[in-house]
């Protein structure tokens, strides 16, 4: 007769979060990202330090790690910052676009600037601040400094998640960073653009495959 086997001994689970109401709360969905005011979030150890970055005039963030590593759930958080701090902020995810917007441009710096203005409630006027026959990167600013960017000196965040899906569509590469870069540097010298604040997420297997 086979002796018994005794069952291993039990490790120590660390203990589940409780809401405020005494309860545990059910687990949360592991894909995606997690609800800003997730008790399951797990703070980076660099969210206090991005916080603050967002606080400074013209302020550039990248986010990089590999997929299902908190990218999302981090720039979740940084824009629940922003909000309060009375800062206007705007999430974009590149993940759900048209494939169509990235074919061209031109048509693309359009949809970006309409869907920037779209997320703060502005209707679109592609016929009042663009113009032919300047390059889409002169109307892009255009659009911004005269339509976007508010005269009371509120800033704006604008988080654009999935950021790697530009990698794959060099003309739109160069002509899109190259602005962003330039919108950054406008922040040293121009009060306007120091109100711009900018939050770029991707994944580092973008980088192993280009």
């Amino acid at each position: 007769e086979r002796p018994a086997r005794s069952s291993p001994p039990a490790s120590a689970a660390p203990p589940l979060p409780v809401g405020p109401t005494g309860c545990t709360p059910a687990l949360e969905n592991p894909e995606g990202s997690v609800r800003a005011d997730s008790p399951f979030y797990i703070h980076p150890a660099d969210e206090p330090r991005c916080c603050a970055e967002l606080d400074k005039p013209g302020a550039l963030i990248r986010i990089k790690s590999p997929r299902g590593f908190g990218k999302s759930s981090l720039t979740a958080r940084l824009l629940a910052y922003a909000r309060g701090k009375g800062y206007r902020t705007v999430a974009l995810n590149l993940d759900g676009t048209d494939q169509k917007f990235f074919a061209e441009p031109d048509l693309f710096m359009q949809w970006f600037c309409a869907s920037v203005g779209k997320e703060l409630g502005l209707r679109v006027r592609k016929e009042e601040y663009w113009d032919d026959i300047f390059g889409a990167n002169d109307n892009s600013r255009d659009y911004f400094e005269k339509y976007l960017l508010k005269s009371d000196g509120t800033p704006l965040v604008l988080a654009i998640d999935n950021f790697d899906r530009i990698f794959a569509h060099g003309a739109i590469e160069t002509d899109f960073c190259g602005l962003l870069r330039s919108w950054h540097e406008l922040a040293r010298s121009n009060p306007l653009w120091e109100r711009f604040r900018l939050v770029l997420s991707h994944s580092l297997e973008s980088y192993a495959t280009k």
